[in-house]
Order: structure tokens, then sequence, then C-alpha cells
């Protein structure tokens, strides 16, 4: 659930969260 809320946050065609 974590990296769903995460990627949530950073918008679309842009690259994924850092691994952090």
């Amino acid at each position: 659930m974590r990296g769903t809320a995460r990627r949530s946050n950073w918008p679309r065609g842009s690259a994924p969260p850092p691994p952090c």
C-alpha cells in the first residue's frame, strides 16, 4: 500500500519514486 500512495503523489509520465 505504501508504494501505491507514493506513486499517486508522482505526476504521470515521470520517473518512479526513489527506492527509499
